[in-house]
């Protein structure tokens, strides 16, 4: 076996795959695995260049390879259960994340996307929980604390909501969907003005929103703005047609 070819194309490989170039990634991939046919690595890569292009299928029966080589191959087990929640097999996804915590119980993304699954399930409670552990183990981790906020929205928790919104934003200010949620909030409390900042800042990190547009509306009649309510309705109407057209 021509070890040293099989580490050149794994490399070439790893290095196209940052550069997006995927299907020239593949091949390299499976160049290196005709070197080295029993390498959970390189089956391993394989597959995550086979995910990035949502070929998904393909991507868990390579995963399944590295795991018949090496059962407890961590990358593996945690890119398979994405893959398997990307079909919605959310059973076999969340004994996967499971699987992965067992393996390194530290592993931030596996605790957030087992959280994601929980979810999306509205298994609300234990979503929190493993955001909880998310954060934990990252306390920058603004994903965590965006979907965390977002779980605590659905429970009522409105206050709680807020809270872990603006920790997101501190962590994340160009994450324009945390500062619209935000300002939803906000608003429901009748606090009107420091709704229509988040949503001027929503609108400033993304104008093409149609939402975002329309909201701003709402609050600034709330203000007594009318002739600047009525300029955010006739963008809203605007974007909102362009969706609908393309």
């Amino acid at each position: 076996m021509d070890y040293r070819k099989a580490d050149q194309l794994n490399k070439e490989g790893i290095e196209l795959v940052q550069h997006s170039r995927f299907l020239e990634a593949i091949s390299r991939f499976e160049q290196a695995l005709m070197l080295l046919p029993d390498s959970a690595i390189l089956y391993c890569n394989l597959a995550n260049a086979l995910a990035e292009l949502n070929r998904h299928e393909e991507a868990i029966f390579y995963y399944n390879h590295a795991l018949e080589a090496e059962p407890d191959h961590l990358d593996s087990i945690y890119n398979m259960a994405n893959s398997m929640s990307f079909f919605g097999n959310s059973a076999e996804a969340l004994e996967l994340y499971k699987k992965a915590i067992e393996l390194a119980p530290t592993f931030p993304s596996a605790h957030f996307n087992m959280g994601n699954e929980l979810k999306r399930l509205e298994r609300y409670n234990e979503a929190l929980e493993a955001y909880e552990k998310a954060i934990k183990a990252d306390p920058t981790h603004s994903g965590a604390y965006f979907n965390k906020a977002i779980v605590l929205s659905e429970l009522g928790q409105e206050n709680a909501a807020i809270d872990f919104y603006k920790i997101s934003i501190d962590l994340d200010p160009e994450k324009d969907e945390a500062l619209y949620n935000l300002a939803n909030l906000i608003y429901l409390q009748g606090n009107y003005n420091d709704a229509l900042t988040f949503y001027n800042k929503a609108i400033e990190l993304n104008p093409k929103d149609p939402d975002y547009h329309y909201n701003k509306g709402i609050t600034l009649i709330r203000l007594g703005w009318i002739p600047e309510a009525e300029t955010e309705f006739k963008t809203y109407r605007k974007l909102r047609a362009a969706e609908e057209s393309s």
